[in-house]
This record gives structure tokens, sequence and C-alpha cells, in this order.
């Protein structure tokens, strides 16, 4: 990867953390714990919110921030997802096999198929996250139908 190219990955990751100019504010889980973001980049990244924050977009503070409540995805899930869709990095080794599955069903309801190949992959490679509670993510592979390269390798 080019320096060039690092360097704007780092630019947009500051972007994100630092989270001035945010348009949008994303009340994620059932506290409604409040992440901000850019409406231009999620517009540009994600099918889900490209066609969600429109102009006619009703839920709008007084800033005119757009509102979004995501109450069913975990803050830290959501975290992880915003960082993908700023940075293209989803390296998901460090986080426990129920984040990741938890990641992979988000993916999953934003249309976020290239992140949702991704973490197969990385399921698939992983035998660690493999043989760890085949139950409960059979049960998750199962009940999403994007899921199905997973479930031929599970």
């Amino acid at each position: 990867m080019s320096s060039h190219l690092l360097e704007v990955i780092k630019d947009f990751e500051r972007a994100l953390e630092e989270e001035e100019n945010c348009d949008v504010i994303i009340k994620a889980g059932e506290d409604s714990d409040e992440l901000r973001a850019h409406s231009f980049v999620l517009r540009a990244r994600c099918p889900y919110f490209k066609r969600a924050l429109s102009d006619d977009w009703e839920e709008k503070d007084d800033d005119g921030n757009f509102i979004f409540k995501k109450p069913n995805i975990f803050p830290e899930v959501f975290q992880l997802i915003l960082r993908y869709l700023y940075t293209g990095i989803a390296d998901y080794s460090q986080h426990s096999k129920e984040m990741v599955l938890q990641c992979l069903v988000a993916a999953d309801e934003l249309g976020l198929d290239k992140l949702i190949d991704r973490i197969q992959e990385e399921l698939i490679n992983n035998e660690e996250f493999t043989y760890k509670d085949p139950v409960s993510t059979l049960n998750v592979i199962y009940q999403h139908e994007p899921f199905e390269r997973l479930s031929r390798n599970y």
C-alpha cells in the first residue's frame, strides 16, 4: 500500500475519532449510546445509509444533524462498522467470537456485502472461532442467507 493511501486512511480515521463537523448522530444499543459520523462518508460507503440519509429524512435535531436509531446494534459493534466505513480496515482478530458474529449480522443489516465477505473469510480461516461454541455460531449463520459461504465451511 502506498504511503499516500496510508495517509488518506489515517486522515479519515482521525476525522472519525475527532468527530469534527459530524452531521449524523447514531444512537446505538438499548441505552442509545451516541456515536457521531459524517453523512457523506456513510452515504458513499454504505447502501443502507445512502437510502436512509436522504434530504427528506424526518428525524433531525435542532442543529440539522440526522438522528439515526439502531437499538439492535451494540455501540461497540457500530464503532467497528464505522471504522470499516471510514478506513476500509476490518481486523477482528482481537475481538471475541460473539463480537465478530454481531459485526457480521450488523453488516448484513446495513448491506455491507464486502464486509460480510471479509468477516466470513476471517471466521473460516480461524479455527479457534470455528470450534468455540458451534451451536450459537450455526444459529447465526443459518438465520442469514448472505452467510452461505460460511455455512458451507462450517
